[in-house]
């Protein structure tokens, strides 16, 4: 096999954006077949002009790879009929996860996820347990530590540039009232930001500091309603989508505050507070600390006894240490697209019969720290990670298990 037969299940607008302009960077993927419940997001993804990526120049997606993909509104229908597809990838809301993906490694296909891997950890398991049945690969769409900077403050950290690291606060707060429709509701998304965009964060923590120990998280939702036309995160001027002020209200049933402290193996601490019920002034600090200097990862500077970099200077040291095997490893799409970064890192994986770099067990592990926080919230003490990843705390997670009947 030279090239990867892919088909896309889910065509709004992560596949359309994301996915798709980081596979017009890669040589090694044929689109094959798109999916969605409607066909008309289907045939868009077909019709799509990419502009501005160098290797297209604006051409869709038959004139590069000389075949038009073919449009489908069931994906077991594809499946079905389509059998030189050799993978999926899965972008819809975190319900549908785990059943469309155990479908599909079940069919033999192997299988890249957006983000959360599933809705609640039992739907990681299940997914992890059938691709090792089938053995297939598994690959979660965490595109977060693809991007050159990330790699290049993970690099600084593990070369000592800041000393061991001790603590790192991460703060994000805003006010967002705009409705944003499945991600609103706890049985379709599996809980608020903590884990939607937590999830990344997650993943950061752990790729820069090592595995999470204990946790011990607090969840309020103060505001219960959301709203059609609702003041937008990041407290612009202006109102997104234009109209009037919280109107059409919709009722939600997810946080939108979280704090939580985490305790790594290593002893570094994590503070890490989200809320997007604080009208007026938005705050973002995020800030490693070490024994000898910090990163502002916010401002993008790193400061040591020894060292006063900004992250442009640090990226430009970090990249001439790497050779251009590595630099193909790192950044197969480029180093400015990590999504096709992350695309190009699954597809290798199969094509060279590896472990991609964040696999199911990597996923469920970014999973796990959000359910911390929830679970701990639920429980109103600190808990084990490795409680949760083991499916012995579940509070939380009940209500969805027992509503998607997942065991």
């Amino acid at each position: 096999m030279s090239k990867v037969n892919l088909a896309l299940i889910g065509c709004g607008d992560i596949a359309a954006i994301s996915h798709l302009t980081g596979y017009a960077r890669l040589d090694s993927i044929n689109i094959v077949a798109v999916c969605d419940l409607c066909e008309e997001k289907a045939r868009s993804i077909v019709d799509r002009a990419l502009a501005a990526e160098r290797r297209l120049g604006g051409e869709k997606i038959e004139v590069i790879q000389q075949m038009k993909p073919k449009v489908y509104t069931d994906f077991r229908e594809m499946l079905e009929s389509e059998p030189k597809i050799d993978a999926v990838d899965i972008c819809i809301p975190h319900r549908d996860h785990h059943k469309v993906a155990v479908a599909c490694l079940e069919a033999e296909k192997d299988v890249l996820i957006e983000k959360p891997l599933g809705i609640t950890i039992r739907a990681c398991k299940k997914m992890i347990d059938t691709a090792q049945r089938y053995g297939k690969v598994i690959a979660v769409a965490e595109e977060v530590r693809k991007s050159e900077d990330v790699r290049a403050v993970n690099w600084a950290i593990k070369q000592g540039y800041i000393g061991d690291p001790r603590m790192l606060l991460w703060i994000d707060a805003e006010e967002r009232l705009h409705e944003w429709g499945w991600r609103d509701h706890k049985l379709e998304a599996g809980g608020g930001w903590i884990l939607d965009g937590g999830v990344h964060y997650a993943d950061l923590y752990r790729y820069y500091l090592g595995e999470a120990k204990m946790v011990y998280g607090k969840t309020m939702r103060y505001e219960p309603f959301r709203y059609k036309h609702g003041p937008h995160a990041f407290m612009q001027e202006y109102v997104w989508p234009p109209g009037p002020k919280k109107t059409d209200p919709i009722k939600v049933d997810i946080e939108d505050t979280a704090t939580a402290t985490i305790e790594f193996e290593n002893g570094v601490l994590v503070q890490w507070i989200y809320t997007c019920a604080a009208p007026g002034k938005v705050l973002r600090e995020r800030v490693l600390y070490g024994t000898e200097g910090y990163i502002d990862l916010a401002r993008g500077r790193l400061v040591s006894k020894e060292k006063n970099l900004s992250i442009k200077e640090l990226k430009k040291e970090f990249l001439a240490t790497l050779t251009e095997d590595e630099r193909r490893r790192l950044f197969p799409a480029g180093q400015n697209h990590p999504e096709g970064n992350v695309i190009g890192d699954f597809c290798d994986a199969i094509l060279n019969d590896r472990k991609p770099e964040i696999d199911g067990l990597q996923g469920l592990k970014d999973v796990a720290i959000p359910m911390a926080v929830y679970e701990s919230a639920w429980l109103d003490e600190p808990v084990k990670v490795k409680d949760i990843e083991e499916c012995r705390i579940e509070n939380y997670q009940q209500e969805i298990n027992e509503a998607l009947n997942i065991s």
